[in-house]
């Protein structure tokens, strides 16, 4: 029987064994998009997450080749991963929080329909039964 150590993990867990349990419960495809985020970043420093400073994630984050979008998503899943790690003493602290992400453009009014177009595409499909329906529904 090991001696409670007090932390919530043992004080040898790797970056990989750490990765895992901050998957875990996530996804299948969170999971593949994460791990290839994780991946990127220790490849980027050659650092294990505790050698990792935040002068690393901001270079990190200006070499990013991509949209906006990438980079947010990027820097998100680096940020949670880091937090994971703060909360669990895997880090003495929780760097990532320090970095800001791109911001990105509000298209969500691009993509709403007006009462006159919502109204063509149900004239549109007003003799076909199944597709009025499944129209009016969304």
């Amino acid at each position: 029987m090991t001696a409670f150590t007090g932390l919530p993990i043992p004080p040898d867990t790797t970056d990989d064994e750490l990765v895992a349990m901050w998957l875990h419960g996530k996804s299948p495809n969170t999971i593949r998009a994460y791990r290839e985020d994780v991946a990127a970043f220790r490849a980027f420093t050659g650092k294990s997450l505790r050698a990792t400073y935040l002068s690393d994630l901001q270079r990190c984050a200006d070499n990013v080749v991509g949209a906006p979008t990438t980079l947010a998503r990027r820097l998100r899943a680096l940020k949670s991963l880091l937090s994971f790690a703060a909360k669990l003493d895997y880090l003495a602290f929780n760097f990532g929080a320090a970095l800001r992400g791109p911001k990105l453009e509000q298209k969500l009014a691009e993509r709403i329909l007006s009462e006159r177009q919502v109204f063509a595409l149900l004239e549109a499909v007003e003799d076909q039964l199944r597709d009025h329906a499944l129209t009016r529904l969304l």
